[in-house]
Order: structure tokens, then sequence, then C-alpha cells
């Protein structure tokens, strides 16, 4: 008798708690709902009190707790409020006890990597990064600190502060490469790249890309990734002064970015641009600015590299100085502001050249009037 009492308790406590549960999640709905059809300022409070709800621990409750947290981080972006982004993260970290380890350490890594969205953002996230990993240390979330240590490395990068960004790289490589995840790998490697390109080593750049490429095979990478392969490829093979290599590496990442609907695809077209230009194939600058990926990514940049083809077709150094000068700011780009300047050394110097060739002597004022340039620029050269 007394074990079916107890049972039969036991029984209407577990209907309690469901019933509770169900009214929890009915909350939790009912608040969803309610923030949605509000605007931003009025949809603040709702958010932030979802957020705050302690009850929640459903499936459900936790999924609307973390797009509410998206929510309010995209209204503090839109009003540019760094200090209440930066809040925001510390306000996440105690969930850790309701919510599973995974899902908090997704919502910090969305959160910490749109800081930069923010005007200074991207120096406050060096502090805040900082401090994650100590958190991290702190509470053994060895996965989560890797992560974070790469995306600091990346804001370092960003910031041209090369020096500390490997320090970060150098330290994550020993630890992962003792864990063997593989996907991690990839993404240290890669930011290792593209440090390593902004030092202008070509040699270390080549060998994190070929330590990039020996991880990817063994997993699947997503298009993004697979597309920055690419493009760091281009990259280096133009470094090199592999142009024909280069064009094809950047033609696979315009296709790859062009899927995404990624912004880069305006970049890369400017890369295979700028290699057909130093291939000398300007015929093939004229072909491709014509064709439907050139029209639908026409702008002033692009303009800037059809005038330089037309001016190095004429072989006019003048034409080619007016359009670089012209289009200063359009050719900003690492890659396409060295390969240009070299382009245009190359260029002048034929033109002295073919003039000067057929002489014993030559008086430099007459040269300097031929090609059109001041007198001091050509007697330097």
């Amino acid at each position: 008798m007394r074990l079916k009492e107890k049972a039969f308790e036991c029984n209407r406590g577990y209907q309690i708690w469901i019933y509770s549960l169900v009214i929890i999640t009915n909350i939790m709905k009912n608040l969803w709902e309610e923030a949605k059809a509000l605007q931003d300022e009025e949809a603040l409070s709702k958010y932030i009190a979802i957020i705050n709800n302690a009850s929640a621990i459903s499936e459900d409750d936790q999924k609307i707790k973390e797009n509410a947290v998206y929510e309010v981080a995209k209204i503090y972006v839109s009003k540019k409020a760094l200090p209440e982004l930066i809040n925001l993260i510390a306000t996440i970290r105690p969930l850790t006890s309701s919510m599973p380890q995974a899902r908090v350490a997704k919502i910090i890594r969305v959160l910490y990597e749109i800081l930069p969205d923010i005007p200074g953002g991207l120096e406050a996230a060096i502090d805040i990064g900082k401090e994650l990993i100590e958190w991290c240390v702190k509470e053994k979330r060895t996965f989560l600190k890797h992560r974070m240590q790469i995306k600091l490395a990346g804001f370092y990068l960003e910031l041209k502060k090369y020096t500390e960004g490997l320090k970060i790289i150098d330290n994550v490589l020993y630890e992962v490469r003792k864990l063997e995840d593989m996907l991690l790998l990839v993404d240290i490697n890669l930011v290792a790249t593209k440090i390593y390109l902004a030092l202008r080593n070509v040699p270390k750049a080549k060998a994190s890309l070929t330590a990039v490429k020996t991880a990817a095979t063994t997993v699947n990478l997503h298009p993004a990734v697979q597309a920055d392969i690419d493009l760091l490829s281009g990259y280096i093979a133009a470094e090199e002064h592999d142009y024909p290599t280069g064009y094809s590496y950047f033609y696979e990442a315009y296709q790859g970015f062009t899927n995404m609907k990624s912004e880069k695809t305006k970049q890369m077209l400017l890369y295979m641009l700028m290699c057909k230009i130093l291939l000398k194939a300007n015929e093939d600058v004229f072909a491709i600015l014509n064709s439907k990926m050139g029209v639908q990514n026409q702008n002033r940049a692009t303009e800037a590299l059809k005038e330089i083809a037309i001016a190095n077709k004429n072989k006019s150094i003048v034409e080619f100085e007016n359009s670089i000068e012209k289009y200063k700011e359009e050719l900003q780009d690492p890659l396409i502001s060295t390969h240009i300047k070299r382009l245009y050394t190359q260029l002048l110097e034929d033109n002295i050249k073919k003039i000067i060739m057929p002489y014993s002597r030559v008086e430099i004022d007459w040269v300097a009037k031929l090609i059109g340039l001041p007198q001091e620029k050509v007697l330097t050269k």
C-alpha cells in the first residue's frame, strides 16, 4: 500500500513538473512573440526579460533565449552601443549553469565576432578576448579557448599587430597539433598565412598554406574556407610572379564567393584583371570587363584597371602615370598596388631602353622629352 502511495506521489510530482515546464515554455513563447511584434527600442526590454529568465530549461526555451541574445546584439550594433554589447558578453557567461556548454560557447563566439561592427569595437575586442581566454582556462573550456585565440589573432592582424598575432598562433598551434583537430588546424594556419603575407614573408606564408591544404584533405570544408584557400593560393602565386596560376586560383575564389553572394567577388575580379595586365594580355582584360561578371561588378576600381590596361597596351608611360594618379584611392589594395608599381617600373625601363639602345651617347633631357616625364625621374632611372 505504501509503495502504491509513493508511486502515486512520484507520478503526481512528475505531472506537476511537466505542467510547470509547459507554463514556463508558454511564457517564453509569449514574450518572444510580443518582442518580435515591437520595434527595436520597445522590444529590447522583452528580449532582456527572456535572457534573464532563469527558470527556462527546456530545449525550446534555450533556443528562444539564444535567439533573444542575437536580437539584443543586433539592436546594440545598430545603436553603436559598445559598452552595452560588452556587458551582454559578460552576462552570457553565468548561463552555463542552465544551458549546455556548446550553446553558450556558440553564443559567446557570435557576440565576440560582431564586436568590430561597432566603432572602437576592434580595439575593445583585444582586451575582451584576453579576458575570455582566461575565463576559458579557468572553466577548462579548451575548444572555446582555441577558437577565441584564433579570432584574437585575426583581430591582431586587422590592427596590423603582427608580432602579437604570431605569438598567439604559435601557442595555439602547439596545443592543437597534439589534439589532432584538423578543422582547427585549417583555421589556425589560414590566419598564419594571412599574417605572413601581410609581412611579405612569402616562403613562410607558402609553408602555412601547405599545412592548410594538408589538414583540409581529411575534413569537409565550408565553402567560405575553400574560397579563402583559393584566394591565398592565388595571392602567393602572384607574389611569385606566376600570374597564369594566380589567375586560375582567383577565378576559383571568384566562383566560390559568388555562390555565397559575398562582397569579395569584386576584389577577386580586380585580382583577375591585374593578372591579365601583368601577363600583357590586355585584350583579355577588355573581354572580362565586357562579360557578365565584369558588367555586374563594374566600379571605379575596374575602370582604373581598364585605363591601366590601355596604357600598357599603348606602352605609354605618361598614360600609365596619369591613370595611377587619377585612381589613387581605388588602387590602394596591397597586392594590386605592389604589382602595378612593378609594372610601371618595367614599362619605364622598356621605354628608356627603346630610345637609348641604338646610341652610344644620349642627352637626358632629349630622352625625357620623348618619354614625357621630368628629367630628374628619367636621370634617376
